[in-house]
C-alpha cells in the first residue's frame, strides 16, 4: 500500500512540477520582440479625398531590426543604419523613440511581428502604415 501511495504522489508532483513549468514560460510581448527582426516591407495608405492611396516599401536584402533587452533598437533599412529606443506601453503597444507615435502590436509570434501606425489630420484624411518583421 505504502508504494502505490509513494507512486501516486510521484506522479502527481511531477505533473505538477510540469504543469507549473509551461505556466512560467509563456513569454510576454516585451521578451517576444527582443532579437534581431528581418525587415520585410511597410505596407503605407494615405487616405484623402475618400480613396486610399497604398504604397509597399519592400526592404533591401540585409535590412533588419535588432531589438535588445536594454530598451535600444539597431535598425538597417533601406541602406541606412540608426539606432533608436523603444518602450513597451502595454502588452499590445510599443513606442521607438520618445517622441514617436505609438504603435498597435497586430501580430507578434515567435517568428513573425507587425506593428501598426495611424495619423489622422482631418476628418476623413489620414495616414497609416503597417510594418513587417520577421525571424
Amino acid at each position: 500500500m505504502k508504494t502505490k501511495t509513494l507512486i501516486v504522489l510521484s506522479l502527481f508532483c511531477a505533473g505538477f512540477m510540469a504543469c507549473k513549468k509551461t505556466e512560467t514560460s509563456a513569454n510576454t510581448n516585451q521578451q517576444k520582440m527582443i532579437g534581431k527582426w528581418t525587415f520585410q516591407q511597410v505596407i503605407a495608405n494615405d487616405f484623402y479625398s475618400g480613396a486610399s492611396h497604398v504604397t509597399t516599401y519592400p526592404g533591401d536584402p540585409g535590412d533588419y531590426f535588432d531589438f535588445r533587452a536594454d530598451g535600444k533598437v539597431y535598425f538597417r533599412a533601406w541602406g541606412s543604419y540608426d539606432t533608436s529606443t523603444y518602450t513597451m506601453i502595454n502588452e499590445t503597444q510599443v513606442r521607438m523613440d520618445p517622441g514617436a507615435d505609438t504603435s498597435d502590436i497586430i501580430l507578434l509570434t515567435n517568428s513573425a511581428m507587425q506593428l501598426y501606425q495611424k495619423q489622422v489630420y482631418a476628418p476623413g484624411d489620414y495616414s497609416e502604415s503597417t510594418l513587417y518583421l520577421q525571424k
